[in-house]
């Protein structure tokens, strides 16, 4: 339905019914525009922070800091495919987002070779696996109370991305955190922990490459 900016205009009554008419109308409209609310339709939807356009290709040219970064890296690449954007490894290159500028026969080298539309490097600022316990009331049966420990291990997993265009400008930098716990149990259980761990770092990879990938146009 088109909107009106202007004022709106008053209907007078009319013997012939059209004032009912224009109750109607009215009531139409009111009831559209509450329809534009939350749960509206897809076009409402605002554009993605992160949105690349049409970019397809993404080269990756470091990936460093503290966690699996080869693990963040191959499920990065997946999760892009995913959505429609092609991630390609290209650290062999030894090249940074600096370094486009500064080394031009390597970069143009990458560029010849990987054709991308923008360049990324990745830094993991943390992906730790630790230990908590809660307590929880628990009724025996014959009907007492006691409290139980479970214990379980949570995973959390912190990302900097920062991505280039070819001429080495920014184009957009941000920080995505993934999360997973595990299953609570009555002891630890150590042989939990990396798998912990590795889950989260999947979520964040996940989340990472949800904000690589072009937004789709929403009818």
């Amino acid at each position: 339905m088109k909107s009106d900016s202007k004022a709106p205009r008053r209907f007078a009554p009319s013997r012939n019914g059209s004032s009912s008419s224009s109750r109607r109308a009215i009531l139409l409209l009111v009831l559209a525009t509450a329809g534009c609310g939350s749960g509206g339709s897809a076009a409402r939807v605002a554009p993605a922070p992160y949105d690349l356009g049409s970019a397809k290709t993404v080269a990756l040219l470091d990936a460093s800091g503290s966690g699996p970064v080869d693990r963040f890296v191959d499920a990065l690449i997946s999760e892009a495919q995913k959505r429609g954007t092609t991630v390609v490894d290209s650290r062999r290159f030894g090249l940074r987002n600096g370094d486009l500028v500064r080394d031009r026969p390597r970069a143009a080298a990458l560029l010849k070779e990987v054709g991308p539309d923008a360049l990324l490097e990745v830094r993991l600022q943390g992906c730790p696996s630790l230990l908590g316990n809660r307590a929880v009331k628990e009724t025996a049966t014959d009907g007492t109370e006691y409290v139980k420990t479970l214990y379980g291990y949570r995973g959390e997993c912190n990302a900097r991305l920062e991505i280039v265009d070819v001429e080495g400008r920014e184009l957009t930098s941000f920080e995505v955190k993934g999360t997973h716990s595990a299953v609570n149990y009555e002891e630890p259980r150590s042989q939990e922990q990396e798998p912990v761990r590795d889950r989260a770092v999947d979520a964040t990879a996940a989340l990472a490459a949800g904000r690589l990938a072009p937004r789709r146009g929403a009818n």
